[in-house]
């Protein structure tokens, strides 16, 4: 599912992914949780320019402040309620 968001997926690979969909019932919910989430932390802030793309890859992905976390959960919940 995760590389369905990075890059497109090959025909082999979209067909095993709806097939695996038509059996499993937690991973669909799971991918619109993953675009969620996806969709809140884009709006948080503009990608970094060319110029500071190595100095926000030297940023840890797991550090974000707490306002960050809250307006993440806040755009979850407001896409949720929709």
């Amino acid at each position: 599912m995760s590389d369905s968001m990075d890059r497109k997926l090959s025909l082999a690979e979209r067909l095993a992914l709806r097939g695996h969909f038509l059996a499993c019932k937690s991973c669909p919910p799971a991918l619109r949780e993953m675009h969620l989430v996806r969709k809140a932390t884009r709006a948080l802030s503009p990608a970094p320019a060319d110029a500071s793309v190595q100095a926000a890859e030297s940023v840890p992905e797991h550090h974000l402040s707490e306002t960050a976390r809250q307006r993440i959960r806040q755009s979850l919940r407001d896409t949720t309620a929709e």
